[in-house]
């Protein structure tokens, strides 16, 4: 029996995420933009675990998109998908968040939310057994935060044994567009830490730099950070719409997460090279499992500091394409003899691996070249701490201490006491990263 997801993007960077996901998944899937099956699934596939199939035989994203900005349904109106995204689950607002996610949850709450929870409700009765949701967007934001917040803790009281996985955007030190993020990211990350059941991290400083350094982009547009994005999910998603994995989300939980709330996940990816490189250079398995542990590789920009103080506490490895059982396990023997990963003391880490037969889809416009062979690895590593640290803290606690721009959430809803349980919450969240280096 499938085991069927829903997606959910919420605000405009979360719909666009979403967007180059469901251009991946159509195209492993053989679905055309109109919806039709160009071929028969192959054995073992399981698209309709993410896909609604019609009574006609066409295909549909089992998905909902939210946002607060109305020229959101324009922007869906318009893009390439167009056919296979059904109004009915576009859900838009009158105005925007002004990057605020006290206003956002304050308009998410009025009327959008209930307007969301219908949709999600009708997408839940066509399905036959649920596991759970999958999120998309960007703590920043004032929608990605604070309707996203909202539409969690409804998700929470509405459907209490399904899990909720997300796909969330950090705010970048480099290209922020409000100086209100941090506050954002802050009080998301308090609800995504009771709300989720895995959060897997990026950021666009990260993706920049791939992009310039590894594909030789000068200056990349938004649409070339969100095909990594997208790329990396569909990735991530594969042991799921794959039966040789023999896994579901639960699975991916309980690989990568040891403690309650420590289940912010990196996302590391390889070989990320130009079509030029890979026509000359063809990595093996050993190869690309040890490209994806380099920094260079990871959609986060970690800053450990000291590399060698870092720790992991759960490794998960998904192979994509013909790759033989032995390949794999010889690479990770070689990799394990050079002493990788560390692993937390005391901490039952464990190193995993999953292969998925069929190969990730290049699609036009991309700069990363498709491999024959692909690695993603996903991480929950003690450097979550110096992340969070840097991407939040840094700049949200001298904001609070200063009572900088306090206002603008306390007029719609978000007083300085919220804040300061926020801040807390932030700082222990922080700290429990932190213990594990003291184990």
């Amino acid at each position: 029996m499938t085991r069927e997801i829903i997606t959910i993007a919420v605000g405009g960077a979360g719909c666009r995420m979403a967007l180059e996901f469901w251009r991946r998944l159509m195209a492993e899937h053989g679905i055309a933009a109109n919806g039709r099956s160009a071929r028969r699934s192959s054995a073992g596939e399981r698209p309709r675990t993410f896909f609604v199939e019609t009574r006609a035989g066409h295909f549909a994203p089992r998905a909902l998109f939210v946002d607060l900005d109305p020229e959101t349904r324009e922007e869906l109106g318009a893009h390439e998908l167009r056919q296979v995204l059904h109004p009915e689950f576009i859900v838009v607002g009158e105005a925007d968040a002004a990057s605020n996610f006290a206003r956002g949850r304050d308009l998410g709450g009025e009327g959008l939310l209930d307007r969301v929870r219908d949709r999600v409700r009708r997408l839940v009765d066509n399905t036959e057994n649920l596991q759970g949701f999958v999120l998309f967007h960007a703590a920043g934001g004032g929608t990605g935060s604070g309707v996203a917040a909202a539409l969690l803790d409804r998700l929470a009281a509405d459907y209490r044994k399904k899990s909720v996985v997300s796909f969330t955007l950090m705010p970048s030190l480099v290209f922020q567009r409000a100086a209100t993020e941090p506050y954002n990211a802050m009080l998301a990350l308090g609800t995504l830490r009771t709300r989720s059941a895995l959060s897997f991290v990026f950021d666009n400083d990260a993706l920049y730099r791939m992009c310039q350094r590894s594909l030789g982009v000068k200056d990349p547009s938004l649409a070339d950070l969100n095909r990594l994005i997208g790329q990396a999910a569909a990735d991530v998603t594969a042991v799921l719409r794959y039966a040789d994995a023999e896994a579901d989300l639960g699975t991916l939980q309980t690989s990568l997460v040891c403690a309650p709330g420590r289940h912010f996940i990196t996302i590391s990816i390889a070989p990320v090279e130009t079509p030029a490189k890979l026509a000359t250079d063809h990595p093996d398995v050993s190869a690309i499992s040890d490209n994806a542990r380099s920094p260079q590789a990871c959609l986060a920009a970690l800053d450990t500091g000291d590399p060698s103080a870092e720790k992991t506490i759960a490794a998960l490895l998904i192979y994509r394409g013909k790759i033989a059982a032995k390949e794999i396990h010889a690479s990770l023997t070689t990799l394990r003899a050079q002493g990788w990963p560390s692993f937390v003391e005391g901490i039952p880490g464990a190193l995993k691996a999953f292969q998925v037969e069929a190969q990730a889809t290049g699609l036009k416009g991309d700069a990363r070249a498709p491999a024959g062979r692909t690695v993603t690895l996903l991480a929950a590593t003690t450097a979550m701490a110096g992340y969070l640290r840097e991407r939040v803290e840094n700049s949200a606690g001298p904001m609070f201490a200063g009572q900088a721009y306090t206002h603008w959430f306390a007029g719609a809803g978000v007083d300085a006491d919220e804040l300061l349980t926020a801040r807390g919450e932030l700082l222990g969240l922080i700290e429990g990263y932190a213990s594990f280096l003291d184990a």
